[in-house]
This record gives C-alpha cells, structure tokens and sequence, in this order.
C-alpha cells in the first residue's frame, strides 16, 4: 500500500484545497523531510496568487519549515535520519540549538522580531508604528522609545534624537519608507526587508547630503540562519505566533492577508 501525506496546495490562482499524495523517495543527494510545523508568510502570496510568471499548478506552497529528515536518497553525506531541520529560503541542520529541538521557533512578524534582536543588541531602539495603542507591546519587547507615525513626521522625530544609524523597514507599505530617510544620522542607513508593490518616493538630497543609503536585503546564508537561532536561544528572543491545524491553512492564509495575525499564522502537524 502507497504511503501519502496530507498538503494544502493551490490548484488555481486563490483556491487553496487539502488533498492527499504519496510520499516520494528521495534520490540521489536528496532528503526527504517529515515537516512539522510550517510558517504561512506573505511571500506565499506568489504563489497563491499567481504573481511568478509562468507559474503552474497545482503547487504546495510554503517555505518556512521545521521538521526532521525521514529519508536519505543515495549518496547522501553529513546528514542522518532523525536530524532537526529548518528550512527557509535556505536550508541547513539548527538541531543544536534550544528553539530548534523544541520545535518553537518559526519567523514571526518582522516588526516585532526586530525589536528584540536590535535592544539584545545593545542598541538604543526605537520603534515606529501607527497608532499609540501599539506602544505597550513595543516597550515590552525592549523599545526604549516609541514613535506613532499616524501623529507625526517619525523623520522628524528622530532628528530630535541626533538621527538613527540604521533604520529597518519592515512595514510592507512604500510610502511609509520615503519619509524613514529624513530620520537617518549622516552615512545612515535605510534598510528594507518590508516588500511594497509601489515605488519608494525619496528626495535625492537627503542622500547626497549626509552621505545616506538605502539597502535592500532578503535573508543570509543558512549559516547567518543558525548563528540567528543561537542569539536567540541565548538571548530570548522569542516570536509571537499563532498555531492552527493543517486543515485550517485556508483560514489562516485569509487571517493573514487581512492583517490580523499577531504575528505570524504557523500550521502545526501535531495539532
């Protein structure tokens, strides 16, 4: 009798269904995961929506797992069955570290995963939201101050503090970037991982006097992906999710997309 496996997969553009297929063998050089939780992530969109060129279904989206290796294909070194994995948009073993044998530590919203890192850091952190109803949760993550962007010009208000080093952008709304330069010290720099769908509108002279930059970044190597895990293993730094079974991946997709999840919507196997 044919083993299977349960997956959500997207058999047209915004239709996700939970159907039942046969789990492959690995082969040559490959290894076959047993996923135990996965992280639904606004890059799912892609696919779920039809967004990469030429894309064909039916897919099973997702990118960001956690798991162990259940299989070796031939040929296969340096891994063994029953190893922790993690995997996101690159893959490697974090199985010694403390959040990755437990199985609780999946990619979060970005906003509140970067207060964390930057305060752990040793950095004097300010974080930038709209609405103050926001600024409980972000001094409870480490801010030392706040900045409510729907009041002000947060530009402005970080000017007061002598300009930032470094600024994270990891709202997902372009027009909320452009204003982020004008709060940036001399040689600052202006650091993007939020993807918006418009252009960022950005004076020129705000660069080229101060000597600012803007940077794009997506994620590092799977090595930087471990060394992340080990600070935050020993530093605390924890994500903020909510757990659903694999058969409300549909619900939890939409939860997402209608900017509901505090903070990251994560399907969890054992559920």
């Amino acid at each position: 009798m044919t083993a299977t496996y349960k997956a959500v997969e997207v058999t047209s553009p915004g239709k996700l269904n939970l159907v039942t297929r046969p789990v492959p063998e690995p082969g040559p050089r490959q290894v076959r995961v047993r996923v135990e939780a996965a992280g639904i992530c606004y890059s799912d969109v892609a696919t779920v929506e039809a967004v990469f060129p030429g894309i064909r279904y039916p897919r099973v989206p997702g990118h960001e797992i956690a798991g162990h290796v259940e299989a070796l294909g031939e040929n296969v070194s340096g891994w063994k069955t029953g190893q922790r994995v993690g995997i996101g948009w690159f893959g490697g073993e974090c199985g010694h570290c403390e959040p990755c044998r437990r199985g609780d530590f999946v990619n979060g919203g970005l906003g509140h995963l970067a207060v964390q890192f930057a305060r752990r850091m040793g950095s004097r952190t300010v974080a930038i939201a709209r609405g103050k109803e926001k600024e409980k949760l972000a001094r409870e993550l480490g801010a030392h101050e706040y900045i409510d962007s729907a009041s002000g010009d947060p530009g402005e208000e970080l000017r007061k503090w002598g300009g930032a080093k470094a600024i994270l952008a990891t709202a997902a709304n372009s027009k909320s970037q452009g204003p982020l330069l004008g709060g940036l010290a001399p040689r600052g720099k202006l650091i993007i991982v939020g993807v918006g769908t418009e252009p960022i509108e950005i004076n020129p002279a705000q660069l080229i006097f101060g000597s600012r930059t803007i940077q794009g970044e997506v994620v590092g190597t799977s090595i930087d992906e471990e060394d992340t895990l080990d600070f935050s293993a020993l530093q605390a730094v924890r994500p903020m999710i909510e757990r659903v079974p694999l058969e409300q991946a549909a619900e939890a997709y939409a939860k997402m997309m209608r900017n509901e999840a505090r903070f990251r919507m994560v399907i969890d196997f054992s559920l």
